[in-house]
Order: structure tokens, then C-alpha cells, then sequence
């Protein structure tokens, strides 16, 4: 059961950040410091794929 709790607490991790990076990136002008942080978000929790829908920054 601890573990099926650490599974769905790192989904909920991983939804909130991809929320934070496509609410960053969408309207007329991307807003880079809610994408900057939800950038560090994303590599503080040790992810290294892009979640779907996400561009890479440059």
C-alpha cells in the first residue's frame, strides 16, 4: 500500500509541473519565469524526460 501512495504522490508531482510548464507556455506571450520555475521544478524532482506537450526552452 506505501508504495501504490508514492506512485500516485509522484503522478500528481509530475501533472502539477506539466500544468505549471503548458499554463507558462500558453497565450500570446509565453511567460519565462513561471516556465523557468516549473523548469526547476521538474529537474529538482530528478525528472529527465520533457512531459508531453512540453518544448524545450531556447
Amino acid at each position: 500500500e506505501r508504495y501504490h501512495e508514492l506512485v500516485q504522490q509522484e503522478a500528481n508531482v509530475e501533472r502539477l509541473v506539466a500544468e505549471l510548464m503548458l499554463a507558462a507556455l500558453g497565450g500570446p506571450a509565453p511567460d519565462r519565469r513561471t516556465w523557468k520555475r516549473a523548469l526547476a521544478a521538474w529537474r529538482r524532482f530528478g525528472r529527465t524526460a520533457w512531459p508531453v506537450g512540453a518544448v524545450r526552452e531556447g
